[in-house]
C-alpha cells in the first residue's frame, strides 16, 4: 500500500527495472519484461535513459483526480 498526494492509496504489486546507467524505475510486476525489453531496445538504438526517466508514482492526473498510469504502474516516462 502506497500514499501518493490529496489522499490517494495505491494498492500495487511492484518489481523494479533498470537503465543501463542504473536508473531503477518501479513498474506493475506483470509488466516489468515487456517494460525491460522497451527500456532495453531504446538503449540499443543510442538513446542515454538518465534521472529524468521515471516509472511507478502514486498520483493522480494533472490537474484532475482520476488515478494517472504511473499510480498502477503501467507507464514509465523515459528523458521526459
Amino acid at each position: 500500500v502506497y500514499r501518493g498526494s490529496k489522499g490517494l492509496v495505491c494498492i500495487v504489486p511492484l518489481a523494479t527495472i533498470s537503465t543501463k546507467g542504473g536508473t531503477r524505475l518501479g513498474v506493475r510486476k506483470e509488466l516489468a519484461p515487456l517494460m525491460q525489453e522497451l527500456i532495453k531496445r531504446t538503449e540499443a538504438m543510442g538513446y542515454t535513459l538518465g534521472s529524468n526517466t521515471w516509472g511507478y508514482n502514486c498520483r493522480y492526473v494533472r490537474n484532475g483526480n482520476t488515478p494517472s498510469n504511473h499510480a498502477y504502474g503501467r507507464a514509465i516516462d523515459m528523458n521526459s
